[in-house]
Order: C-alpha cells, then sequence, then structure tokens
C-alpha cells in the first residue's frame, strides 16, 4: 500500500490543482517520494489553502516543473513498488486530485479504486456506521495522531511529513505497532501496544 499526501490549491479536484505529492511506501517505509510542481493553467486559487500549506501564489505558478512532469514522476515511483493499492487519511481526496490530475494529463492512473482510508476506519472503531463515516469527515487528523499518542501535524502542512504522519497512524492503528524511526520517541497508548 502506498500512503499519500497531497497539498493543492483548494479542495476542489476539477477546478483546483496539486502543488505536491508525498508518498510512504508502506510496506518498505524508508522508500518515499516527494515532488512540488506549478498549477495546470487556469487552475483556480484559493488563499485559504495557500495558508494552510505555506506555499506563495509566486510559487504555485512559477515552479519550474509541471504537473504532469510531478504525476509522471510519482506514477513511476509507484509502478517501481509494485504496489496499486493507496492509503490516506482521508483518502478520497488525495485519490481525486491524483486521478484527475493523471486523466488530464492523458496518464495510466497506478491505483485500484481500492482504498484504505485512516479516517473512516477510525469513525467505525467509534461505532459509527460505514455508510456514514465513508461520506462525511467526523475526525481530523490531528484527533486521530493525538489518540494514537503522535503529536499534531505542525503547520504549515507538507505532504511528505503528511504521508508519514498518516503512515504512521495507519500502522499504529491496523497493527499496533511503531512504523517509523521518527516517531520512536512518541510511545504507542498502553491500550494499544502488542
Amino acid at each position: 500500500m502506498i500512503i499519500v499526501d497531497v497539498e493543492t490549491t483548494g479542495l476542489d479536484h476539477v477546478n483546483n490543482s496539486i502543488l505536491s505529492i508525498g508518498a510512504v511506501d508502506f510496506s518498505n517505509p524508508k522508500n518515499t517520494f516527494y515532488g512540488e510542481c506549478r498549477i495546470w493553467e487556469g487552475a483556480a486559487i484559493n488563499p485559504k489553502a495557500l495558508e494552510i500549506n505555506g506555499f506563495t501564489e509566486k510559487q504555485a505558478r512559477e515552479n519550474p516543473k509541471s504537473p504532469k512532469e510531478l504525476m509522471e514522476e510519482f506514477i513511476s515511483w509507484v509502478n517501481e513498488t509494485g504496489n496499486d493499492k493507496i492509503g490516506g487519511y482521508y483518502t478520497l481526496f488525495d485519490y481525486s486530485f491524483l486521478k484527475s490530475t493523471a486523466d488530464r494529463f492523458g496518464l495510466d492512473f497506478p491505483f485500484s479504486s481500492d482504498v484504505y482510508d485512516l479516517q473512516t476506519e477510525f469513525a467505525v472503531l467509534s461505532g459509527i456506521p460505514r455508510e456514514f463515516a465513508e461520506t462525511e469527515l467526523l475526525f481530523t487528523l490531528d484527533d486521530i495522531l493525538m489518540s494514537l499518542g503522535i503529536p499534531a501535524e505542525p503547520n504549515p502542512h507538507n505532504a511528505l511529513r503528511g504521508a508519514k504522519y498518516t503512515a504512521e497512524a495507519i500502522s499504529r492503528f491496523k497493527d499496533g505497532d511503531n512504523l517509523l524511526e521518527e516517531f520512536e520517541k512518541f510511545p504507542l497508548p498502553s491500550s494499544m501496544e502488542k
């Protein structure tokens, strides 16, 4: 499974653009991907989104790498891992931006529609019906992180850091185990230890 986080110029995968992609190969967590790009011509920019991810409008417009080039690099990296399952915090968001970008540039999308969504699984474990949990954003990533003994993700958000925080959370949630060295100093809650 590939744990993915994207930073974008807004919430709409049709009108907004990817600015960066971060990913962790869950089965080989030292294998990571990070890249940034400029927006596609005509993409909308929401200033609030830039506030969250720390990109400036100038960076969004003038990065030398095109979104097509970034997607080609990312797809190549994914294909080398041999994984076609995507996972994340609110995976539908990341999946929709990645799929929309691949489609926009006529690229073969490397992921199956079988996704792992941490927010949904956390909500279901909390007693919320799956049908509702799959359609509503009920818990912030920070809520989930802190319940698993991980500090909140620092601001501004960074796609690779977000992917790492999410991968660590998924490992603790699914397997009751630490995944990444940088989180070893944050013990698992005693209720989660193997």
